[in-house]
């Protein structure tokens, strides 16, 4: 973890994620919770204050949007594309064969 206030420090944390910060009470601090190679995971700023315990905790990382809902039948996976699907494609595979590929 690092400490940003009037002096950047460098504080370790301890097996059970505890870790003492020296500061002056009233001093406004940023936290930057970083991994091995440095990289900010998370930051917050906060004000020292004599005396009381300062608690960090980690936000829930993004989820990932959910998976399918469930079963789909054989009727819908058989449907006929739409027309304006079918000419995109066509067109997308003659300009392919030409080897005319654009994004």
């Amino acid at each position: 973890m690092e400490v940003f206030g009037r002096f950047a420090d460098r504080v370790p944390l301890a097996r059970d994620g505890s870790f003492t910060l020296c500061g002056t009470p009233g001093e406004t601090v940023d936290l930057r919770l970083t991994d091995a190679l440095g990289d900010r995971i998370q930051s917050e700023t906060v004000l020292l204050r004599a005396g009381h315990f300062l608690e960090f905790h980690l936000r829930e990382p993004a989820r990932p949007a959910p998976g399918p809902g469930g079963p789909v039948s054989a009727g819908r996976l058989t449907h006929r594309p739409a027309k304006q699907s079918r000419r995109l494609f066509e067109s997308a595979s003659r300009l392919s064969a030409k080897g005319e590929l654009r994004e």
